[in-house]
């Protein structure tokens, strides 16, 4: 005769119980009370995976909702505040709002607006804010100001292109921290980093320099002198990195050699080109540059 299979005890279907449920945590992030053993024995269970680190969540169990917004930035994930809950694991709608400003507080996560929407994205994003922003809407307010008074104006009065354009160039030097208290100077943004990608004149080599003149003067348009940016990059590819003529283009534009412009019209940069170009105001690509004394 068969002999009968021993029952487990109550203390074997426990850890049964708990070695399953952490398996199915690791996969899915969370397990719900029907998962986690006999009726009678759940709340042990449950018990016995709060004190391995994990959370309640209901009657069920998850990864703590801090952790798992903490992957998701590490991960360098632009996540729309209100789309967070679709990412975590056994969330509420309410905690996966209050998570988004838990990880803003904690210094773990940036929360930017984005056109109409709130988003989370990791702190290593540079951002706007605070003194900066002020400082940016302060200046934006006087140049509406003017620009609105020209507008007002019945007898078609116009302003000056030249005009505006210091104007942007101006707001956009507030915008990212750009104003220098002296030649060589480098101010920091909020989150105390250089606000601009960019090296001090004095460690641009002059042979990139004056090989880039070389570059817009063999490249550029003869009526207009501008010369597209990807192709001057990849006309120095041989000399330097992307990043170097980048550099080397922001800081000959500093000190006032040449002049760099975003896209206009309706033209719209391929990503291998706009990866080539310097940012200017509003994260726009500056894909044209004319020597300073074509300047017309």
């Amino acid at each position: 005769m068969t002999a009968k299979k021993k029952a487990m005890s109550n203390e074997e279907q426990v850890g049964f119980a708990v070695d399953a449920a952490s398996a199915l945590l690791e996969q899915k992030g969370v397990v719900p009370a029907s998962k986690l053993g006999p009726t009678k024995l759940r709340s042990i269970v449950v018990e016995a995976l709060v004190s391995d680190g994990y959370e309640k969540a209901g009657k069920g169990v998850r990864v703590p909702l801090l952790v798992q917004g903490n992957r998701l930035m590490a991960d360098g994930q632009h996540i729309p505040l209100a789309s967070l809950r679709r990412r975590l694991s056994g969330a509420t709608a309410k905690e996966a709002t209050a998570l988004g400003y838990q990880l803003s507080r904690d210094g773990k996560a940036h929360l930017v607006l984005r056109g109409k929407q709130w988003s989370l994205v990791p702190v290593s994003e540079r951002v706007v804010g605070g003194m900066e922003l002020k400082a940016l809407t302060d200046d934006l307010k006087g140049l509406l100001t003017w620009l609105n008074r020209a507008r007002a104006n019945r007898t078609g009065a116009v302003v000056l292109e030249s005009d505006l354009r210091e104007a942007l160039v101006e707001a956009s030097r507030t915008a990212f921290g750009a104003v220098r208290a002296k030649k060589g100077g480098e101010q920091p943004s909020s989150n105390g980093q250089p606000a601009l990608q960019r090296a001090p004149t004095s460690q641009i080599r002059e042979s990139l320099r004056d090989a880039l003149r070389g570059a817009i003067l063999m490249l550029r348009d003869e009526d207009s002198a501008l010369a597209r940016v990807p192709e001057v990059s990849r006309h120095l590819r041989q000399r330097a990195s992307a990043q170097a003529v980048v550099e080397a283009l922001l800081a000959a534009s500093r000190d006032g050699e040449l002049e760099l412009r975003p896209e206009g019209g309706i033209g719209r940069l391929r990503a291998e080109d706009a990866a080539l170009c310097p940012e200017g105001a509003g994260g726009a690509h500056l894909s044209w540059v004319r020597l300073q004394e074509d300047r017309s």
